[in-house]
């Protein structure tokens, strides 16, 4: 019953997801911009596995990728997310374990936590 309700026959899901760069490249160009920090200039593009998802309240959900060996922080937040509906349709399908596809800006919460703040994110591959 969960799996049916989960992986629908409405959500398609993509064959390829561009990336931007390798993460160790990210991590050293931003490990230094200080707390609080958005660089909305800055754009990249990362294909990971979900290893946890936080939810903080309806309009912020944090995510914990697994990227080229390396753990990374996804910051999804519905103000920078491209539109409210694929927030809540995307963000209502996503599991631990589940490979995402997800585009957006860089910036470092307010504990210092490198993060990508999504205006776009796919599921890739869903864990069943």
């Amino acid at each position: 019953e969960f799996y049916n309700n989960r992986i629908s026959q409405n959500f398609d899901y993509p064959h390829t997801w561009k990336i931007s760069r390798r993460i160790e490249n990210i991590i050293n160009d931003f490990k230094d911009i200080e707390p609080g920090t958005r660089l909305k200039d800055c754009k990249e593009s990362l294909i990971g596995r979900i290893v946890l998802k936080r939810n903080s309240g309806k309009k912020l959900i944090f995510y914990t990728i697994i990227v080229e060996n390396n753990e990374f922080q996804v910051m999804s937040d519905l103000k920078s997310f491209c539109s409210e509906e694929k927030f809540s349709l995307v963000h209502s399908k996503t599991c631990r374990g589940d490979i995402i596809g997800v585009s957006g800006y860089i910036g470092k919460t307010k504990k210092g936590e490198l993060s990508l703040i999504p205006e776009d994110m796919e599921i890739l591959s869903p864990c069943l």
